[in-house]
């Protein structure tokens, strides 16, 4: 372990661009410290666009690197659109029948992952022990890749992330078809199954599994983390037994939007209005925030003092959206990491941090 007194876990929440506020907070956590972020935890984990974060960390990305990868590349994973081009476009898809690609092409996202500053094409495997969320809309179940176990190890990290990374409307599905994952789900088809008590199948018409955005399962993957850092340990993968009274969990979320849905639009939106990009596709920010919400109280009832939350929250006046990456958009986002920053007591707990970390 990092440190003989306590497992030590970073975890980072889905939140599409939002990631840049999890950025500008972890470059202020690793300026109090003496070395980069990857050498004071011992399990990385990561969903959506935490696990972009959580594997750079791991494989030694700085985080000064991180927040210009959102502020330089956020446009080609979000490229802009206008509202009103985007409407008409879905009314003339409707008028056919088929109201249903993605709001944005996926080769954006997935060339930005590939590039040889970000994960270029490294295995998964090359990564210090990082858990990953994702959700197989096939079988219907969750899963969470393992950077320590042989079925994910020859998996690029770059898959692995845009697994991760595929939220329902705004991106395509992604087909996991590398050999040796898929040759073990045909070796052992309940390996690596989280709650499915059928076993694994493999499409007819592909030799492939189709995995969306892991913030379905679980958008803080906290408890995913806490699950395996116990295993890790009854299993002897550690030097010493785990337990929750010995566990630190420092767990940063995207920011809690305060756009409120008023009685009346709960009453009366309707799947255009839900799915709305001019209203920030409301939807997804209801299910994925609402899901790190309840992982964030779970995990305070079970390891109370050991567990280190930073959520800032997002006044609605700031006009913050999920999946737009215009400059207006990032420059309220950095406000709102800074501004959270300033505040004395989010300074003293992020000293505490760094001294926990470090000890």
């Amino acid at each position: 372990m990092a440190s003989s007194s306590k497992f030590k876990i970073l975890a980072c929440d889905g939140g599409g661009i939002r990631g840049l506020i999890t950025a500008v907070i972890l470059e202020c956590l690793e300026q109090k410290l003496d070395q980069p972020l990857k050498s004071y935890f011992d399990l990385f984990a990561g969903t959506s666009t935490g696990s972009i974060i959580a594997c750079a960390i791991a494989r030694g990305i700085p985080t000064s690197q991180l927040r210009q990868f959102y502020m330089e590349k956020g446009i080609s994973i979000f490229p802009d659109m206008d509202p009103i081009f985007w409407w008409n476009n879905l009314i003339e898809k409707i008028k056919k029948g088929d109201p249903s690609l993605p709001l944005f092409p996926s080769e954006g996202l997935e060339s930005v992952l590939q590039e040889v500053n970000i994960f270029d094409q490294d295995p998964f495997g090359s990564l210090p022990p990082t858990i990953v969320v994702s959700y197989d809309t096939y079988n219907r179940t969750a899963v969470v890749f393992k950077s320590n176990q042989p079925e994910f190890k020859h998996i690029p990290i770059w898959e692995v992330c845009r697994c991760s990374s595929a939220a329902p409307t705004a991106f395509a599905g992604y087909i996991l078809t590398e050999e040796k994952y898929i040759a073990s789900l045909e070796k052992d088809p309940q390996h690596s199954i989280i709650s499915n008590p059928l076993p694994i199948k493999l499409p007819p018409e592909i030799k492939g599994v189709p995995l969306i955005d892991g913030g379905v399962v679980a958008n803080n993957p906290t408890l995913c983390a806490i699950a395996e850092c116990i295993k890790m340990g009854r299993k002897g993968e550690i030097a010493e037994p785990v337990s929750l009274d010995n566990i630190l969990v420092a767990s940063f979320g995207t920011g809690q939007l305060e756009n409120r849905i008023t009685p009346a639009d709960a009453q009366t939106w309707g799947a255009l209005d839900w799915l709305s990009i001019t209203k920030g596709i409301p939807l997804l920010d209801v299910f994925s925030d609402g899901s790190a919400d309840s992982v964030d109280y779970i995990a305070t009832q079970l390891i109370d003092g050991g567990y280190d939350r930073y959520q800032p929250l997002v006044p609605a006046n700031k006009k913050i959206s999920t999946f737009q990456a215009d400059p207006k958009n990032l420059e309220n986002l950095v406000a709102v990491a800074n501004e959270f920053l300033a505040r004395k007591d989010v300074d003293d707990q992020l000293n505490r941090l760094a001294t926990a970390i470090s000890s």
